[in-house]
């Protein structure tokens, strides 16, 4: 009955014969995941779901055979995007401040999922842990993937770059994803849309998370008192909300 499990696509049947002989949590569920593979006539099956990176340690111990991808993206890009599709019942839109000063929220919110993910992710050890920056996979997608594949055991094929082939859409209003796009650079730009206050504001709040995940920040360069002001409010006011955030 959970409204996202249906996003499988698993009829009754296949949940049927997944739970056919399934001792726990983890062996259901690898076997939703076979169903699903079978169904798509695949070996693997995997999930993109970013809460993830706040579970890791539940997950890998669940299950010891999965390999996890970190995929991290430019926080203030990050913040762009939140800010055309996070809701007060999604994601960082969820948080208090939201209708106040989502800059600042998205900051805190992005600080803390990037680094629970490397910091758990990296005790995970390097056969089990990969990160790969956003921008490098859109800027150079053949050598990436061949990274990825490469930590996943699996081997590279010309297909897995023409993702989208016979699905591409022209229509103007479509975003990237709906489109179908080839991967490239650019579609979000904080350097051309974002005020440079909020800039600011961003950096004083993830400056720190920013530079440790190779993104070029002003360094020690001095900030405005009313950017001071908002990042105090805003740590103040949400503080360990972030965290606990589910």
């Amino acid at each position: 009955d959970y409204h996202r499990f249906r996003r499988l696509g698993l009829d009754a049947p296949a949940v049927d014969r997944a739970a056919q002989g399934a001792r726990d949590f983890p062996g259901f569920v690898r076997r939703l995941y076979d169903e699903l593979a079978a169904q798509r006539r695949k070996p693997l099956a995997g999930d993109k779901t970013p809460g993830y990176v706040r579970h890791l340690p539940l997950l890998a111990a669940l299950f010891p055979e999965a390999r996890i991808v970190h995929l991290i993206r430019d926080g203030r890009d990050v913040a762009l995007s939140a800010l055309e599709w996070a809701t007060p019942s999604k994601g960082p839109g969820r948080l208090p401040l939201w209708s106040e000063d989502p800059i600042a929220v998205c900051a805190l919110w992005w600080r803390e999922r990037v680094e629970a993910g490397r910091r758990e992710g990296r005790s995970l050890g390097p056969d089990r842990y990969l990160e790969v920056r956003y921008e490098d996979l859109v800027a150079e997608p053949e050598r990436e993937l061949a990274r990825v594949t490469c930590f996943l055991g699996l081997d590279a094929a010309p297909e897995m770059l023409a993702f989208n082939r016979g699905k591409v859409r022209l229509e103007p209003a479509l975003s990237a994803k709906k489109a179908w796009r080839s991967p490239m650079p650019g579609l979000r730009d904080w350097r051309r849309q974002m005020d440079p206050a909020s800039a600011e504001l961003f950096e004083v709040l993830a400056g720190e998370t920013l530079e440790a995940s190779g993104y070029p920040t002003r360094g020690a360069l001095p900030c405005s008192r009313a950017v001071r002001a908002r990042a105090r409010r805003a740590r103040r006011e949400l503080g360990e909300t972030v965290v606990s955030y589910a």
